[in-house]
């Protein structure tokens, strides 16, 4: 049930109340059992990264009375990284709290906004539909580490330029997913097909123009570098 980030969304809603999730939803409009979704159970993180101190009482707590946990180990921005998390974390909770890669966003809950939108293996996926034992021995990439060192990605530096943002809360699922769709389109990409493939990824903010603009920019600036590399 990993969702990329298309114009897809799953239909799970969120109980405020608890903070937690459910799937009541899926099984009454999809004829699926619940234990199929990763909101199936609630969420609780109880993992610590290697090397951020020994395991207190609290997490050993965690570890027999909130559910199975598993090591998971995944390269993450170019870096091996490996830490403990119950099986039903999810893999945007395990970047945030266990990692500290708060630029992925938690939007929604419910797969429609694409705020949390990163790469796994090359290909945009929403990580609040992927658990993160699903992502053990894959490759992560994520808005911290998608710019060259001080030099904004293309992406980036489209969104500055062209003013594609207000509030910023959206953006780095914007720009990830965004960046999913050049390399998708190496030939170029038209206003009719960002506006779709946008259709996964919500923004509160503005009319989506300025997002468009900077994206058909970026994909001009990507295009034209590619093919700089195959002269080459």
């Amino acid at each position: 049930m990993v969702r990329y980030a298309r114009p897809f969304a799953c239909l799970c809603v969120t109980e405020s109340t608890i903070g937690g999730f459910s799937a009541e939803l899926h099984s009454r409009n999809l004829g699926i059992p619940r234990h199929y979704f990763p909101c199936s159970k609630r969420y609780k993180n109880s993992g610590q990264m290697e090397g951020s101190g020994t395991t207190d009482a609290k997490n050993d707590q965690g570890s027999t009375q909130g559910g199975f946990m598993s090591e998971i180990s995944l390269t993450v921005n170019g870096k091996r990284v490996s830490g403990a998390a119950e099986d039903r974390t999810l893999l945007v909770h395990f970047l945030r709290e266990n990692l500290g890669l708060t630029g992925t966003h938690v939007g929604c809950d419910t797969s429609q906004c694409g705020a949390c939108v990163i790469h796994v293996d090359g290909k945009a996926v929403k990580s609040c539909t992927m658990l993160a034992v699903q992502a053990s021995g894959s490759s992560v990439v994520t808005i911290e580490g998608l710019a060259d060192g001080a030099d904004l990605h293309p992406m980036q530096a489209a969104f500055k330029e062209h003013h594609g943002l207000q509030c910023g809360f959206c953006t780095p699922g914007m720009i990830m997913a965004a960046t999913d769709m050049v390399n998708r389109h190496p030939e170029g990409l038209d206003e009719a097909t960002v506006r779709a493939e946008l259709e996964g990824n919500i923004c509160r903010c503005t009319g989506y123009h300025n997002i468009v603009k900077a994206i058909l920019a970026a994909s001009e600036t990507m295009s034209s570098k590619g093919k700089d590399k195959q002269a080459a």
